[in-house]
């Protein structure tokens, strides 16, 4: 199984200051039903690594 995923998954390095999409499952907009709602985020900008796979992020205005 590993395998196979590895075969089509796309990897990424990110960077300080490139714009990403936060995807929040627990997210729900008021007066939402939930079924068509996007549960992404954003755009943000990543302002600095946290870790290895985490970031503190800057809403962009």
């Amino acid at each position: 199984v590993k395998v196979l995923f590895d075969k089509k998954a796309r990897f990424r390095d990110f960077q300080v200051g490139d714009t990403v999409l936060l995807w929040d499952k627990r997210h729900k907009p008021r007066g939402s039903h939930g079924k068509f709602d996007s549960l992404w985020l954003g755009p943000f900008k990543i302002r600095h690594f946290a870790g290895e796979n985490s970031f503190y992020l800057d809403y962009m205005d």
